[in-house]
């Protein structure tokens, strides 16, 4: 004798596990396909100038803008939303004087290339910073730094592709050369250079700057922002001053003094008024 109700209940039971099945499915987390991913740095293919080694084009279309997303947020106070939509500026050779005008030997070069390349950052038409790359031990190519520096960014953007950008290390200033003359293009090298200048003419400066500095420390000429020498120096002169301006009045004044009692008359002696006699 069968039960009553089977096949009523096998129908409830298959509803009741695809209804369960439904609702794992809604309530379960999203699979990895279905995770919003964060945006990627954008491939970027910036320009090249001349002479710049294809390695280092490569590293620059593929690797730097990575550098510029997840070194940017620190370095150039940018948003992610910022960072993915930075440019990057075309791709120059670094180069520095030349050991023969530096040192007072020959100067024809006054410029010599190095092994390193720099190429500015912007975010719309304005520039933001300048990301500097070079090769290790091992002639590999890297980010050697990334830093913020508008100024320096919007030159770069402004020079043209032939001439040459000029890291002066010992100054940590960035400078051009065109026509026979040096030209400042961020705020350190104006500190120094307030305008254009004829090369023989800035020779002699940067000659004394690499003779006592060190040529491979950026910032090495600068003197010490934290040396309290130089501020002990000047408040001990000024001292110095306020207390001599003090012993010259003083005397004068004691002399002046010395002239008015020798200078004043003898006041008379008045005598005594007699007592009239006693009656």
């Amino acid at each position: 004798m069968t039960r009553g109700g089977g096949p009523r209940a096998a129908r409830h039971l298959r509803a009741g596990v695809l209804a369960l099945i439904g609702l794992f499915m809604l309530l379960a987390p999203a699979g990895p396909a279905a995770a919003t991913a964060e945006v990627g740095p954008v491939t970027q293919a910036p320009p090249v100038a001349e002479g710049v080694p294809e390695k280092v084009a490569q590293w620059f279309r593929t690797e730097a803008a990575d550098v510029v997303s997840t070194q940017g947020g620190a370095e150039l106070d940018l948003s992610a939303e910022q960072r993915g939509a930075v440019e990057i500026g075309l791709v120059r050779t670094v180069s520095t004087w030349s050991a023969g005008f530096r040192a007072g030997g020959e100067a024809d070069p006054p410029l010599e290339v190095t092994s390193r390349w720099v190429a500015p950052l912007s975010l719309g038409p304005e520039g933001v910073g300048v990301l500097v790359a070079g090769l290790d031990t091992n002639g590999v190519v890297g980010a050697e730094q990334l830093r913020s520096a508008p100024d320096l960014a919007d030159a770069l953007l402004a020079l043209g592709p032939a001439q040459p950008v000029v890291h002066d290390v010992p100054l940590d200033a960035w400078f051009t050369v065109a026509a026979g003359e040096v030209l400042p293009l961020d705020d350190a090298a104006r500190a120094s250079l307030a305008g254009a200048v004829a090369l023989d003419v800035y020779r002699p400066f940067v000659q004394e700057r690499y003779a006592v500095a060190d040529p491979n420390q950026p910032g090495s000429a600068l003197p010490d922002a934290h040396s309290w020498a130089p501020a002990a120096w000047v408040a001990a002169a000024l001292l110095l001053l306020l207390g001599w301006a003090g012993l010259v009045v003083w005397l004068r004044r004691e002399g002046d003094g010395a002239d008015v009692r020798e200078t004043r008359p003898a006041r008379p002696r008045t005598r005594p008024r007699s007592r009239g006699a006693q009656r």
